[in-house]
């Protein structure tokens, strides 16, 4: 469901840090996605979502209507939530970090990161809720489309299906398990 007043995948997607932009914010930093514990008490999982992930982060823009959105919210203090200086950097956000991921319907184990980013801190600062929440909703779908064709006799499992996306991600998702 989209936030009211935005209109890019960036702005309903992305949770927006409050930052000064003190110069810091150009620092290079590394990140890697990784989960700590399986789901479904089992010992691995199976990777996915990692292609919408960067197809979203390929095409992230703030529009006028997202940034004239954010430009009216107001602290407790009645003041601006963010700083102009902020919104003129959103207003021309590119991202441009480097992304290593591991391939899609890959057997990964927890500790192990599916996804490294590397580059400007506010960048994937900005970008780590929505690659999170791509990563580990597909993730976990994939994994349980898995543990059930394991489970099951040959032919059994014909096809996991959710209420809440399309037939074709699901699809998809389905697929990339074993």
């Amino acid at each position: 469901m989209r936030s009211e007043g935005f209109e890019s995948c960036a702005a309903d997607r992305a949770i927006i840090p409050n930052i000064r932009l003190t110069g810091t914010h150009e620092k290079e930093a590394v990140f890697h996605l990784f989960f700590r514990k399986a789901p479904f008490q089992s010992g691995y999982t199976i990777a996915a979502g990692l292609g919408d992930a960067i197809a979203w982060l390929r095409d992230s823009r703030f529009s006028d209507a997202d940034l004239a959105y954010l430009g009216t919210l107001t602290g407790n203090d009645g003041a601006p939530l963010f700083d102009p200086a902020f919104l003129a950097y959103l207003r021309t956000f590119t991202f441009t970090c480097e992304v290593d991921a591991i391939p899609e319907g890959t057997v990964v184990f927890p500790n192990e990161p599916l996804l490294r980013i590397r580059g400007p801190i506010l960048q994937a600062q900005i970008v780590e809720t929505a690659l999170l929440n791509f990563i580990n909703f597909q993730t976990l779908i994939a994994t349980k489309a898995a543990r059930i064709c394991h489970t099951s006799k040959e032919g059994d499992a014909a096809r996991v299906t959710l209420r809440t996306i399309d037939e074709g991600r699901c699809a998809q998702m389905f697929h990339v398990g074993p």
